[in-house]
């Protein structure tokens, strides 16, 4: 769902959009919900639905009981936040989608080094802890996300 040439505010109306995108592909079904930047969701908060309802896009916190249009929203830092489109910059991205069609997988467990020499001048020992992980969608239609938010 794209806002504009140059990026633009989150509406009502790119809300349904990405809800309706995923409907006509058939699927709206299992965990839906929504994720993006902290900061978009500040500003959703601010930007109601309609003019003068008091009713905003984004309701709820941003850790545990977020909600955009009944469905559960939340926030996280990996999503990009420093996309470019003509003219804008900054922008923010979103994502609504079935969550339950996202497929997370850790490669080879955890690799933990016992560094006794680095740091032994200081009489400290430093640990390097390495985890691989590994991310794949089992249903592409089951996603759609806007990329040129502006959330400032």
């Amino acid at each position: 769902i794209a806002i504009g040439a140059n990026g633009g505010a989150l509406t009502w109306s790119h809300i349904v959009g990405m809800e309706t995108k995923v409907s006509d592909a058939d699927a709206d079904m299992g965990t839906l919900g929504y994720v993006f930047t902290p900061a978009a969701a500040g500003k959703m908060k601010e930007t109601e639905k309609a003019a003068g309802t008091a009713k905003f896009i984004w309701e709820g916190n941003n850790t545990g009981s977020g909600q955009v249009n009944g469905y559960n929203a939340r926030t996280t830092n990996l999503l990009p936040r420093n996309i470019s489109k003509g003219s804008g910059t900054n922008l923010h991205a979103g994502i609504f989608g079935n969550f339950s069609h996202l497929l997370i997988g850790q490669w080879a467990g955890l690799d933990v080094v016992v560094d006794n020499i680095t740091l032994a001048g200081k009489a400290q020992v430093k640990l390097v802890i390495n985890s691989w992980w590994d991310t794949a969608v089992l249903q592409p239609k089951s996603f759609t996300a806007i990329t040129d938010i502006v959330a400032v």
